[in-house]
């Protein structure tokens, strides 16, 4: 119950981030986005400084050395890395210089890393952890999780604000489900917990959730209602939210509590980079796919269709003027520019399908992941007490 009431802050604060930041970005200034963090950030150092301390078991321990080379090597590898995540769509990726160069520094400061880090008695991040098999399986399902639930965190507000037409404010109303759905989902799931039931099977019930959601929404098109993306929204969320508070028990419930704090820090790290990785991937593959789909539909349009269009005027009354010959006599083509326009959207609405479609099969894969956490969980024996 402690995990999921954990979890739904961790879950429901990317939900709700659009939409507050579409009422801010609406009624104020989207710089406030960022100047907001300000005192938000001051009210939790002053949180944390008051109400969090180590336990008893960890204050008996006397202070070891600092890794300062280790945490250069950190702050390279994952600083480096998340600038080529941010920045190389824009950069045309490995066809830049830059690129290459961020990103061999980044593979040998983690190739370092690792190497320093495995031969320290006490090292900043304690990569022998990986060891136990349930952490490493949660680990990984939990970075799976993260990808799909920040790819389509961007996505959605992009698709209603950019095809759509919503404005930023509506398509935060829009995007709010979603968070209701990963508070019921969460709460479900504590009182499943404290009921004694092995909820490691709602694993793999949400990934077919999610699964479902993802496919909803790859069968999208521009005509679509306000209430057929709400509802796969909130599908989509409660799938997120079962699975996010399980697995995270999951993996830290085999790790001595000494241990606690170095697993905690891998898991988050790992969770991170997931999260890049994915806003990162889809955020490419949709312009990817734009340009594909893109081809594909211009050579379904030539002078003759054009031609054809310019002649419907008569034959189907309402239809909007489209003058082809004028266009090309004169020089003003505004008809072809937004027959261009239509290429343009429906292409991104394909690739938008395209892009839910992928998750959706992803999410299909994990179901069964549920069975490797039991099967971690009876091989791991039980955590050692202090």
């Amino acid at each position: 119950m402690a995990m999921a009431t954990w979890g739904m802050g961790l879950m429901v604060a990317p939900v709700l981030g659009p939409t507050m930041g579409g009422w801010i970005t609406d009624n104020w200034n989207w710089r406030w986005n960022f100047y907001i963090n300000i005192p938000i950030g001051m009210i939790a150092l002053l949180m944390v400084l008051v109400f969090v301390h180590d336990p008893h078991y960890l204050e008996r321990r006397r202070a070891g050395r600092v890794d300062y080379l280790g945490i250069a090597y950190l702050v390279a590898w994952l600083g480096m890395l998340q600038i080529v995540f941010d920045r190389g769509q824009r950069a045309d990726w490995f066809n830049s210089g830059w690129v290459v160069w961020a990103t061999g520094v980044s593979s040998f400061s983690m190739v370092f890393l690792i190497f320093r880090e495995l031969r320290l008695k006490e090292p900043i991040l304690d990569l022998r952890i990986f060891k136990v098999p349930l952490f490493s399986i949660a680990v990984f399902l939990i970075t799976v999780h993260s990808f799909m639930l920040f790819s389509t965190g961007v996505m959605i507000p992009v698709f209603l604000q950019e095809l759509m037409g919503y404005s930023a404010w509506k398509a935060g109303l829009v995007y709010c489900p979603r968070a209701m759905g990963a508070i019921c989902a969460m709460l479900s799931v504590g009182q499943i917990s404290r009921a004694g039931y092995d909820n490691k099977r709602l694993v793999g019930l949400s990934f077919a959730v999610i699964a479902a959601g993802l496919w909803m929404m790859g069968r999208w098109s521009l005509e679509v209602g306000m209430w057929q993306v709400i509802w796969p929204g909130f599908v989509l969320g409660f799938g997120f939210g079962m699975s996010f508070p399980i697995l995270s028990a999951a993996g830290l419930s085999g790790i001595e509590r000494a241990r606690m704090g170095y697993a905690a820090s891998l898991f988050g790290m790992v969770q991170q980079q997931g999260r890049a990785a994915g806003i990162a991937y889809t955020t490419n593959m949709l312009v990817r796919e734009q340009q594909i789909h893109q081809s594909r539909l211009v050579e379904h349009f030539s002078v003759f269709d054009a031609w054809k269009m310019s002649h419907l005027e008569g034959r189907a009354p309402g239809s909007p003027l489209f003058r082809y010959l004028p266009q090309i006599i004169t020089g003003r083509k505004q008809g072809l520019g937004m027959v261009y326009g239509l290429i343009q959207a429906q292409a991104a609405m394909l690739a938008f399908n395209d892009i839910y479609r992928l998750l959706a099969v992803i999410a299909v894969l994990m179901i069964p992941s549920f069975l490797f956490l039991r099967g971690a969980r009876e091989s791991a024996g039980p955590a050692p007490a202090h």
